[in-house]
């Protein structure tokens, strides 16, 4: 095989590749918005898996600022559900990957969910 078909088809598969994997990113946000929807609505049974689903899609991708997104919703669902050990460690999760995004404001948020989680096992 010719040098330039072989760059060809490499181009190609890659090109093939990252199609694949931009579609994997929209589908982990679909999942997230839709698990969000339920969320709002009050179904937290139907929200936690697809946000489990959209995690674990988001882990395959190492999308670090959408899994923080998403561990920090799947620990607003486990404090409502009054999972609290499970929410704090959901929380705890957020806030690492929060850090080393340096993402200021999101560690706040995290801090400020921890610190409910601390407040409510007091009670």
């Amino acid at each position: 095989m010719h040098s330039s078909k072989i760059i060809v088809l490499v181009f190609n598969q890659i090109k093939k590749e990252s199609q694949s994997k931009e579609l994997k990113k929209e589908e982990a946000v679909l999942l997230s918005l839709k698990a969000t929807i339920y969320e709002v609505l009050g179904e937290l049974d139907n929200a936690l898996p697809l946000y489990n689903q959209a995690l674990s899609m988001q882990k395959k991708l190492d999308n670090k600022k959408e899994l923080s997104a998403i561990l920090n919703s799947l620990g607003i669902i486990h404090a409502k559900k009054a999972n609290l050990d499970q929410a704090l460690d959901f929380f705890s999760q957020a806030l690492e990957l929060r850090k080393q995004l340096n993402l200021k404001d999101a560690i706040g948020s995290s801090l400020s969910n921890m610190g409910i989680i601390f407040r409510l096992r007091e009670l």
